[in-house]
Formats: C-alpha cells, sequence, structure tokens
C-alpha cells in the first residue's frame, strides 16, 4: 500500500504517489516543487458554466439561484450527499469540475450582488478550496468549499440558507425588483417537468410583496403548478398498481422469501449513451446529456450530441460551446467541426462556417465530408470556382461518397456545364443513395430535364 503523506494545504492524508492534494488540489506532496501561483479567472468561470449548464439549469446571477442550485443537487445527488459519514471522500474529476463550475457562480453570484472580490488564500494561492469572496465590509465567503460540502453531505449544506446568511450579514434586504428572476425559475422548472419545485418559486415570488394584479397571476400559476403535481403524484401509485395487476409476477411472493438479489452492477459510461442515443424527444435528450457531461466531461461524443439536439431546438447560440468543447477532446473527429459549420451556417454565419471547416480540415484532411461541406456553404456565397475545387478535392479523398456527386451536379448546373452535370448526376443515382429520398427524386427529375436539352428526341422542336 502506498505511504500516506499529510496535505500542507488541507491537512487530509493522501498517498505519497500523487503530486496534488485529491481533496483541494493543492501542490501538497513533499518535496515537490512549488509551482507559480496561478490566478483563476472565478468570474469568466461562472459565466462559461452558465452557458454550460442550460437547458439542464437556467442560471442567472440572481437570489433565485441558489434555490434553484441546491434543487439541482437534491435531484442529481440526493438530498443525503454522496458521503456525509465520510472523512476522505474524494471526488471524481467530473465532481471536481462541478465543485470548481458551480463554486465560481456561486461566488460570483454573491460578488456581484453585494460587491467585492476573488481572493486566493496568500498561504495557498493553488488552493481553490481556500480561495474565498471578500465582500464590503470584510465578509468571507468560501463558496468552493461549500459546493464541495453540499455534493458530500447533501441538503444539510443548503446553498440558499448560506445565501441568506451572508445577505442578513451584509444588511442587504429582498424587493420587488427580484420577482421576475423567481418566476423564470418557476417556468424553468415547470418545463422540466418539476411543477412541484416550480411552486416553491412562485411562493418565494409571493413573498416579495407584488403588486395586487401581479399577486392574482402569480397565485394563479402557484395553484395550477400544485394542482398538477399533486395529478402526478397520485397518478404514480395508480401506474405501480396497474403495472403489477398486467404482470402477476410483480407481485411480492408468498414465503419463504427468495434471496436478496446482489445490486446491478453500475452502467458503463458507454451503456448510459447507449440508453440517451434512444431517447426520442429531442429536448430530454438534451438534458440527458448534459447530466452526463457532468460526471464524464473528459468523453467527446456527448458534447457533440448535446451540440446537436441544441441546434434543432434553435438554440444554435448555446451549441456552439458545445461542439469546441467535442473539439478539443477529440481533435481528429471531423463530425464536431461539421455540426459546428451547419450550425453556423443556421445562424447565417457562412464565413464563420467555412472557418470552422478549415479548421477541422488542418487536423483531418482525409475528410470528404468537410470538404464536400465546404463547397455547399462557398455555393451559397457564390464564390462557385472555390465550390468547385472544394468538391473536386471531397471526391478525390472519398470517391464513395454520393452526396458531393449531387451538390457538385447542382452546382454545374447553376455554371452552365450541362454535359458535366449529366455525368455527376448520373454517378450520384448510380451509387443508389438512401440516406436522402428527396434529394434522389429531384436528381432524378433534374437529370431528365437535363438529358431532354442536350440529347432532344427525334422530331422534337
Amino acid at each position: 500500500m502506498a505511504e500516506k503523506v499529510p496535505c500542507a494545504a488541507c491537512g487530509r492524508q493522501f498517498n505519497a504517489i500523487s503530486a496534488r492534494c485529491p481533496f483541494c488540489n493543492a501542490l501538497a506532496r513533499p518535496g515537490a516543487a512549488p509551482a507559480a501561483p496561478t490566478r483563476i479567472d472565478y468570474p469568466a468561470i461562472a459565466e462559461q458554466w452558465i452557458a454550460a449548464n442550460r437547458p439542464l439549469l437556467a442560471l442567472e446571477f440572481h437570489p433565485a439561484a441558489a434555490k434553484a442550485l441546491d434543487a439541482f443537487f437534491d435531484l442529481t445527488w440526493g438530498t443525503v450527499g454522496k458521503a456525509p459519514d465520510d472523512d476522505g471522500w474524494q471526488p471524481t474529476p467530473g465532481q471536481w469540475n462541478v465543485i470548481i463550475g458551480f463554486g465560481a457562480f456561486f461566488g460570483e453570484l454573491m460578488r456581484r450582488e453585494f460587491g467585492g472580490d476573488w481572493q486566493p488564500d496568500p498561504a495557498a494561492p493553488d488552493n481553490p478550496y481556500r480561495s474565498r469572496v471578500v465582500l464590503r465590509g470584510g465578509t468571507e465567503v468560501f463558496t468552493i468549499a461549500k459546493i464541495h460540502k453540499r455534493i458530500k453531505n447533501g441538503a444539510a449544506e443548503s446553498l440558499e440558507q448560506l445565501y441568506l446568511l451572508v445577505k442578513r450579514t451584509v444588511g442587504a434586504a429582498a424587493a420587488p425588483a427580484e420577482i421576475p428572476g423567481w418566476l423564470r425559475q418557476a417556468k424553468h422548472f415547470e418545463g422540466v417537468g418539476r411543477p412541484d419545485l416550480a411552486a416553491g418559486f412562485y411562493e418565494r415570488a409571493l413573498l416579495l410583496g407584488p403588486a395586487p394584479s401581479e399577486r392574482l397571476e402569480i397565485e394563479r400559476l402557484r395553484a395550477a403548478a400544485r394542482e398538477l403535481a399533486g395529478r402526478l403524484e397520485s397518478e404514480a401509485p395508480v401506474e405501480a398498481a396497474a403495472a403489477e395487476e398486467r404482470d402477476p409476477s410483480a407481485a411480492p411472493p408468498p414465503p419463504p422469501a427468495p434471496p436478496v438479489p446482489a445490486p446491478p452492477a453500475a452502467k458503463t459510461p458507454a451503456e448510459v449513451l447507449a440508453e440517451i442515443e434512444g431517447i426520442e424527444d429531442v429536448g430530454l435528450a438534451v438534458e440527458a446529456y448534459a447530466r452526463f457531461t457532468i460526471d464524464h466531461p473528459e468523453v467527446a461524443e456527448p458534447w457533440r450530441e448535446r451540440g446537436v439536439g441544441l441546434t434543432l431546438l434553435g438554440r444554435g447560440e448555446e451549441a456552439l460551446p458545445c461542439f469546441d468543447r467535442a473539439a478539443a477532446l477529440e481533435p481528429a473527429e471531423p463530425k464536431s467541426y461539421d455540426h459546428k459549420a451547419i450550425t453556423l451556417a443556421r445562424l447565417g454565419r457562412h464565413e464563420e462556417a467555412i472557418r470552422t471547416l478549415d479548421e477541422g480540415l488542418g487536423h483531418c484532411p482525409g475528410s470528404g465530408t468537410l470538404h464536400m461541406r465546404r463547397g455547399v456553404f462557398l455555393t451559397t456565397l457564390g464564390r462557385t470556382e472555390e465550390a468547385m475545387r472544394s468538391f473536386d478535392e471531397a471526391i478525390r479523398v472519398a470517391p464513395r461518397y454520393a452526396e458531393t456527386w449531387a451538390f457538385k451536379g447542382d452546382l454545374e448546373v447553376r455554371l452552365g456545364r450541362t454535359g458535366d452535370a449529366i455525368a455527376s448526376l448520373r454517378r450520384y443515382l448510380a451509387m443508389n443513395p438512401t440516406e436522402n429520398q428527396r434529394r434522389v427524386l429531384a436528381a432524378r427529375r433534374q437529370l431528365q430535364a437535363l438529358e431532354a436539352v442536350e440529347h432532344p428526341a427525334p422530331g422534337s422542336l
């Protein structure tokens, strides 16, 4: 067993073979050369974390976000926490990212509302757990360490309670101007199927003293959320009973009871991804991919698929960082650049799309798809000769990719190169493409029209 040594920053024991403490990430191995302190840009991390967690969370720098985070942690890791009785608990790499990301957001929320600055610990500047927000008046809040405790110990480490304590300490008071933010969180939780949680946000909005007309509307929304939550709760046991009735084997067996089976093995990341791929609802799939990336931020595919889903939902701006993350993790995979380029084109940013494809071709020059997509967007911009060169290059590196021949034929028609267009469309149809039947039908009709012009029937005018 590896020798245990104490961390110089937090004092906890860890294996001497590690250069950094697994509890606080400080450079803490005895004899290790100290690194130069790095000033972490927590405000930038907070902004990035807001974007990275949509649509799972609708974070903003507003008091309601503290309650929203508590709900998220309860739903994700349970109210009991991951290891409330284990002082030696270590977060996984994914959980460490969560600690830094949400810790930065939570601290930045209070810094922006109450005023102050992020400050490292002079004695341990490389230890994020020792970083704190020093508010006006000198109040210090260790939000990153708090998020660690929130995951480990559960609801006992309520973020909202800490926020309210700080608010009282600095002498700030809630105001009716906060009401819209509470309503936005309520709408968000309704949108993700949790009307029970939404009702709590409506309740908090009512406590802020809205105007009479607004109060009536909020009360109506709260009542509707409670009614829906109650209906969903009452339907759950009925559905369970109906399932048991349909399957008598689900009823408890008569004595003697069979041996208690061993708990099922935890699903591998690949098995979880396979399940997500089977989700037909795009919005639910996007949320599932977002949850997966929290625990497995190092896997490229869920970032890419989450971006595809966001694009389909019309949320292209949110999708772009997902493709960037996937490309950074797998720079030689052309799909990330292709999907990002498609999303940029949907946003009307064709020049950026072409630059993205050029970046991808720098990593994977043999991708026929990227060359083909480049030709399509150049055609859209009217840069036809460049487009033709891209199609020719796509055919050179991937001659069996049928779609390129179809796009090349379309461009040749536009350029008046009828003979070349006929040859390209014939080549396309000869490959028996099946991925886009509408394009196949259009190509057949286009080819027939071109052949009628190029080779008219005898006696026709």
